[in-house]
This record gives structure tokens, C-alpha cells and sequence, in this order.
């Protein structure tokens, strides 16, 4: 449900948020394609966010690439930050 939750861009930006929070708390590694997809495409700012940090959380090496582009190419200066750090933790160049 919280995948769906994550997905449905339909939903107030606070439930997709919130949902990629949960995930991460719950440790739903299932949940990785959904939030890579949500970092790259969510329309609101602190919901990609948040998708960076709950990748961050999982240790998801496989987002590296979704980082890397939000890093160099997101519209908010605080995801761009957020992804560098994360990058930075990967210890990626």
C-alpha cells in the first residue's frame, strides 16, 4: 500500500512523501524501483527529496545513477545537495 501510496501522483504530495519516509523505516528494500522512480520524476520538490534520503537509508547502490542526475540536474538546489551528500557517503566520484 505504501508502494501505491508512493506512486499515485494523484495523491497529495504529503501522503508520497510520508510513504517513502515509511519505507525506509521499514526497511521495504521492494521498495527501491519506486523510490528511484520518484526521485527522477516526482513533480514536488520535498518528495524527491525524501526519496534520496529513503535510498540513502537502504544503501540503495542501484540509485547511484538517479543520484547522480538529481545531483547534476534537479530543478531544487536542496535535492541536488541531498543526492551529493549521499553520492559523497557511496563514495562516489
Amino acid at each position: 500500500l505504501l508502494i501505491q501510496k508512493l506512486e499515485d501522483l494523484d495523491a497529495y504530495y504529503r501522503i508520497r512523501r510520508q510513504s517513502a519516509k515509511s519505507l525506509w523505516k521499514l526497511k521495504a528494500k521492494e521498495a527501491i524501483p519506486a523510490l528511484i522512480k520518484c526521485l527522477e520524476s516526482d513533480p514536488h520538490e520535498s518528495v524527491r527529496w525524501e526519496a534520496a534520503a529513503a535510498l540513502h537509508e537502504l544503501d540503495a547502490r542501484e540509485a547511484i545513477s538517479a543520484l547522480q542526475q538529481a545531483q547534476e540536474g534537479d530543478t531544487d538546489e536542496l535535492v541536488r545537495m541531498k543526492a551529493f551528500e549521499i553520492l559523497k557517503q557511496f563514495k562516489v566520484k
